[in-house]
Order: C-alpha cells, then structure tokens, then sequence
C-alpha cells in the first residue's frame, strides 16, 4: 500500500486515478481548494494561492499534481494569464517548498504538463519529447510548468512531467465544447481544417498516471494517442458518429478571432505529437484510433 498526495483530486482525471488507487488497496489524500461531500477521503483545504502552512500534510510516498485553472472558456487579458500561469508553477514552487521546509520528499513527483510546450504551430512535423520547444504564451508556461517540477529531482525524488494532448471525456471538457455545434446543426472544420490534433482517450490517461506510479523513470513523456488527425478528419469522424452532417463552409479564421480573442491562436495551430517515449517505456494504448475512441464515448452519450 502506498500513500499518494493528489492536487486537483476532485477534477475528472483526479477522480478517476482516486478510484482506481482505492480499489488496489492504497491511501489516497487530495490538497483541494474547496471541500467535496460524501467522500470518506481525507481532504486538506488550501487556496493555492498562499505557501502552506506547517504540518499540512503528512509524509507521503508519491505526489501526483494536476492542479491549475482552466485555460479555457474566458478571454484571455493579462490577469486570467497571470491566475493560469500561478495556478500551475506557483503551486509546484510552494509544494517543493514545503517538502523542503518539512523534510519529507516523496519517492515520486509526477505533475500534469502539456503538449503546449512545443508551441502554438508547429505544422505536420512530427514532434517527440526531443523535439524544440517554443515561445508563445502555453510553450513559457510549459516550460516554466516543468523547470518547478523538476527541482524535485535534486532531492533524490523521481520526476514525471505529462504533456498532455486534448483529452476526450464522456465527462464535459473538449468533447463536450466540440459536440453542441453538431448537435444543433452548425458543426463544421475549423479554420482551413487541416491543422493537426494530438488527441488522447481518457482511459489511456489514467492508465498513464498509473502506470507512470509503477514504471516510469525521472523524464517528460508525450501523452497523446499515437495517431493525429487533422481538424477536418476529426470534424468529419464526429459528425458521423453523431449522425449528422458537417456543414460547409469552414469557421473562417477571423471568425474565431472575433469569438475566442487570443486563445483562437491554439485552436488553429497544428500539433503533430508523438507519444514516443511513453511506448518505449512499454505502455500499450488502448485506443489508438479516434474512430474508436469517440464510438465508445458517443454510444455513452446516445
């Protein structure tokens, strides 16, 4: 049995690696912003915006952390950039900071991070954890993202970083903002479609976090499904599931402009992700085809 720390625990994939750990037999505490009901797991309350305070939580053998507020659904301005980017490595800093204060470093620290790291646009070149990275807003982010992580590693703690691609969830989130226009009619491709998009089932995240506990060495690993679809693929594999039509003709890019304002920059970038590493290491995908992927959420959703 282990005992396992996680930030952000009652998200979506929170909740899910919480009930997966359970079931094998391991303690699990969440450090939350804001208590959930009905649970019998231990919650510790902190804002995340302020250091934590002394004896706040116990030792624990690993930290799983995917805490950090949503960088969708607001307009971007300099204050929700600020709130994004804080949410993300201030927390790392302050979770380093009390490990060293308190002298108690778990075995392990593996943080969310995200395939934004390679860049906003990076066309139809394929990209590996090897792979550049860039200078836009999420790629500083990232990296930033990613430098708090590691600081760990000087103290003897393995350190995992997850650049994450669009994750589909029967559960909201991208799937669900993708599927309303098609549901009312006015799906289409975006842009001129043929931007490139890392996606990645949810199962195949959790089975990564768990996985990354058991088997994954100090390292950042590409966590996207190893097969990419430009957006018109995409658009046209989800009305079809959905039994509509996709309607011509694309959003014009100076539309989403209008709409989305600086975040349109990443929905009509192209990311073309490897998940190299992470298949190396030996991890087995279990839908490794988009078709696949949305027939077993949309039959979910019908």
């Amino acid at each position: 049995m282990q005992k396992i720390l996680i930030t952000g625990g009652t998200g979506t994939i929170g909740s899910f690696i919480t009930k997966q750990l359970l079931q094998e037999g391991n303690e699990v505490i969440w450090l939350t912003r804001s208590k959930k009901p009905n649970t019998q797991i231990h919650q510790i309350i902190w804002d995340f915006k302020s250091p934590l305070p002394s004896d706040a939580i116990p030792q624990v053998d690993i930290i799983i952390h995917l805490a950090g507020s949503s960088i969708a659904g607001k307009r971007w301005n300099e204050q929700v950039k600020k709130e994004i980017y804080d949410s993300r490595i201030q927390t790392t800093n302050w979770l380093y900071e009390y490990c060293k204060n308190a002298r108690q470093f778990p075995e392990k620290f593996i943080s969310a991070s995200a395939i934004g790291y390679y860049g906003v646009d990076t066309g139809d070149q394929w990209l590996t954890e090897k792979s550049n990275f860039g200078t836009d807003f999420l790629s500083v982010l990232t990296q930033d993202w990613e430098k708090a992580a590691f600081r760990f590693k000087s103290e003897n703690t393995e350190v995992i970083c997850l650049r994450t691609g669009i994750v589909l969830s029967e559960k909201g989130g991208a799937l669900e903002q993708m599927i309303t226009p098609f549901k009312i009619g006015i799906g289409a491709a975006l842009g001129n479609g043929k931007q490139y998009m890392s996606w990645i089932h949810e199962d195949d995240v959790l089975a990564a976090y768990l996985y990354a506990i058991s088997h994954l060495k100090t390292g950042a690993y590409n966590l996207t499904a190893p097969n990419p679809v430009t957006n018109i693929e995409f658009s046209s594999i989800l009305a079809n599931k959905l039994k509509t039509r996709l309607i011509l003709p694309k959003v014009p890019a100076f539309a989403l402009r209008w709409m989305l304002g600086g975040i349109a920059s990443y929905v009509l970038g192209s990311s073309r992700v490897s998940p190299q590493l992470l298949i190396q290491e030996g991890f087995h995908f279990k839908y490794t085809e988009l078709n696949e992927a949305l027939y077993q959420l949309i039959s979910k959703k019908m």
